[in-house]
């Protein structure tokens, strides 16, 4: 099995466990408990299990130029395919309107080595046809993350995450759906809302 179906079947796998984790809070009497206000900076608190997905397209080329004589042809070598990036970790939360998270990554896509494994034989003329094998995706090892920030949280049982140095509209957002008996959201439904095409989605579970 390739790098690439090894990390598909992870995800794959990785998305099954989070349904399953949100059927088993959608049925668990002490996850369910719904306080009398909903917002408020102290309704996020503590340390939360993170985990994330989003797809993405990748693509890779490389071009090269032949030369007969006083004739010169360029030809080129490509390839793509669509991943899924799978992040999790732990995000902490002091309930007062800081956050901090450290998360692993992967697949990490290496543009430069994924354009070098593109390999283009020149024919013996400008009439021949040249020999193009499109190469492979590369991967890094997966990467380790660390971000930070300050949120709020509306009337509506909306987190908003906010990074360090950026707005609003550059975090994740986040719906606040089950609390424990101490007014304490037990399970966040993550989203990045401004990645229109393939958006980051996941779940955070207290601690």
């Amino acid at each position: 099995m390739s790098r690439s179906n090894i990390y598909t079947t992870w995800a794959g796998r990785l998305v099954t466990c989070l349904s399953l984790i949100v059927l088993m809070s959608a049925v668990n009497p002490a996850a369910a408990v719904q306080p009398e206000a909903t917002s408020g900076l102290a309704t996020v608190s503590g340390t939360y299990k993170l985990q994330l997905t989003s797809s993405k397209y990748v693509s890779w080329y490389a071009t090269k130029k032949c030369t007969w004589g006083t004739t010169t042809q360029t030809y080129t070598g490509s390839g793509s395919q669509s991943i899924t990036v799978v992040e999790f970790g732990t995000a902490t939360f002091d309930g007062k309107g800081t956050w901090s998270v450290t998360m692993t990554k992967m697949p990490i896509f290496d543009q430069s080595k994924s354009n070098a494994s593109v390999s283009i034989t020149c024919p013996k003329s400008s009439s021949g046809t040249p020999t193009i094998s499109g190469g492979n995706a590369v991967y890094d090892s997966a990467a380790i993350e660390q971000f930070a920030g300050t949120y709020t949280v509306a009337s509506t049982g909306t987190l908003t995450l906010i990074p360090s140095g950026g707005t609003a509209s550059d975090g994740l957002t986040a719906l606040l759906t089950a609390y424990n008996s101490s007014g304490v959201a037990t399970m966040l439904l993550m989203q990045d809302g401004n990645q229109k095409d393939n958006p980051t989605s996941g779940i955070a579970i207290h601690k």
